[in-house]
């Protein structure tokens, strides 16, 4: 009896620190990221594949004066970083992105599912998307270290993109990047946020599919990044494909306008001035979100006459900086500059001015606002707003996707800076009395 009870206990507790063990083991799985470490060390990351860099045949023609002053390892970071970021863009191949992230960098998924989105939307395109040339131009902007010892480094990054395809250039102008790099030898990446387009889509696409368990971003650790990331990347693939799709319809519809107007509205014009202006001037201004304003100037140099004649939500002017709603030629409406308030105004006016269509036909010289849903505010936002300044045709001469302008980006592939929701603006003309 004694030896089977002596038994029975050596059992007891052997299953006791078994059970302590496993249970030991899983807490620790997910406070320490064990999953992470052995991600990192048996290389699992299906982006950290060890390929050498720059393998694209894209040349790059890499500028940043400014960036001669940083620490070596803190320019060469850089440097790198965006040199494969486009190399990776211009060849239609991921290059290994991880190389540049500290340990478990959020951020490292969030810049891969931007590269993968408009890897994805170019490698499936009917026109040829892929570089013939591509200088680009890094500005160091600030440098400074913080309380933790880290180093923030802010750039403007510019670039000069001639696609296979077009005989326009296309550029992209004072786009913001900041980073938190460690520092030391190996100088890597803690965090990055930028303004890109194409970022902004990734994480309204990542942010709505882990919404669909009941999570946000800031919940999630790296290790749990691994399945929303693949489930992001099946839904560009999807997206891409509807989106194709609407746009297909858009290009090849009859479009009858609904509305007259007693003068036609110059595409013409407003397209010429859309690929020409910055949209940044002393004589309409400029705002942090400068999209609509760029807009606003590029149809108020095609003719349509600024008015002053409706109420708050039916007027469209600028002659200052100073809010004013009255029917007077002063001040400036948010109509002007405010992308909800543009809808707004060119969905609802009936009399003097500019006499729209929302919804209906797209042509250059039309309207283009790129739009998600705010779960958490439980409205829908306006990402950006563009002019189409011309239509995309494959070698056959058929149309395939716009080129769009705001007053960073000019002839833009519509369908390489956002698959989701957009909703259009269609401009007829405008009329001189209230009729």
């Amino acid at each position: 009896m004694k030896r089977r009870t002596k038994t029975l206990l050596t059992t007891l507790i052997a299953l006791t620190i078994t059970a302590i063990f496993i249970v030991g083991f899983l807490l620790a799985w997910d406070v320490f990221d064990f999953k992470g470490k052995l991600d990192k060390l048996f290389n699992t990351n299906f982006y950290a594949t060890e390929e050498p860099l720059y393998i694209s045949d894209v040349k790059i023609n890499l500028d940043s004066p400014r960036t001669s002053a940083l620490p070596t390892a803190e320019r060469e970071l850089i440097e790198n970083y965006f040199t494969c970021y486009y190399a990776s863009l211009g060849g239609f191949y991921h290059e290994n992105m991880s190389r540049f992230y500290d340990f478990q960098c959020i951020d490292e998924f969030i810049d891969d599912l931007a590269l993968d989105f408009e890897i994805i939307a170019a490698k499936n395109a009917a026109a040829d998307y892929s570089f013939k040339e591509c200088d680009l131009t890094v500005y160091l902007v600030t440098r400074r270290t913080t309380n933790e010892g880290t180093v923030e480094l802010s750039f403007k990054v510019s670039a000069d993109v001639q696609y296979g395809f077009s005989v326009y250039k296309t550029t992209i102008a004072d786009e913001n990047h900041s980073f938190i790099v460690s520092t030391g030898d190996e100088c890597l990446i803690k965090s990055h946020t930028s303004d890109r387009v194409s970022r902004k889509y990734a994480e309204t696409v990542i942010n709505d599919v882990i919404a669909e368990d009941g999570y946000v971003l800031s919940d999630l650790s790296y290790t749990y990044f691994y399945p929303y990331s693949e489930r992001t990347l099946k839904r560009f693939k999807d997206s891409n494909i509807s989106f194709s799709d609407s746009l297909n319809g858009m290009l090849t519809a009859e479009y009858e306008p609904k509305f007259t107007a007693e003068y036609e509205y110059n595409r013409k014009t407003a397209c010429d001035y859309a690929r020409e202006s910055e949209g940044h001037s002393a004589k309409f201004g400029s705002y942090d979100e400068n999209d609509t304003n760029f807009c606003s100037q590029s149809i108020f140099a095609a003719g349509i006459p600024m008015d002053a004649q409706g109420d708050k939500l039916t007027q469209w002017k600028w002659y200052s900086y100073d809010i004013n709603n009255a029917r007077e030629h002063s001040g400036c409406t948010l109509s002007w500059y405010d992308r909800e308030r543009f809808w707004t105004y060119a969905a609802e006016n009936t009399g003097f001015g500019l006499v729209a269509e929302k919804n209906a036909g797209l042509l250059p010289g039309d309207i283009v606002q790129f739009t998600y849903y705010n779960k958490e505010d439980e409205k829908t936002e306006i990402a950006l707003q563009c002019m189409v300044t011309e239509i995309v045709k494959d070698k056959n001469g058929n149309p395939v996707d716009y080129l769009v302008c705001t007053d960073k980006i000019k002839n833009k592939p519509l369908s390489l800076l956002w698959n989701g929701d957009i909703r259009t603006i269609s401009i007829i003309g405008y009329n001189t009395a209230n009729i």
